[in-house]
């Protein structure tokens, strides 16, 4: 017999702004293996939004460019996630979060 096979070619693109987790994390009943991100709609209001919620946490903003939960706050809100599904991930996949947002300052 002779088949004739249908060969279907994938593209395959990477998103430019997705995290891969190292380890998958349940997000709303879902698992997560990458978090996709948007740093181009962060405004001066998100910046404001993540200072008075860590304010409401008992936290102090000191220096921006080198605080760690403000970077994971704001990479929440470029995701488009709660910051505590952001405070759950990994520590590996925490410091790659928060080295995303940093970068973004240092840039």
């Amino acid at each position: 017999m002779n088949e004739n096979k249908e060969v279907i070619e994938i593209e395959v693109i990477e998103h430019p702004n997705r995290l891969k987790l190292t380890k998958p994390i349940m997000i709303d009943g879902e698992e997560k293996k990458y978090i996709d991100y948007n740093t181009d709609n962060l405004t001066g209001g998100s910046i404001e939004k993540a200072i008075q919620s860590l304010q409401q946490r008992q936290m102090v903003v000191i220096t921006p460019e080198l605080d760690t939960p403000f970077h994971a706050h704001l990479f929440a809100i470029a995701s488009g996630l709660d910051y505590t599904d952001i405070q759950r991930l990994s520590m590996k996949d925490y410091v790659a979060a928060t080295g995303i947002i940093r970068d973004f300052f240092i840039d």
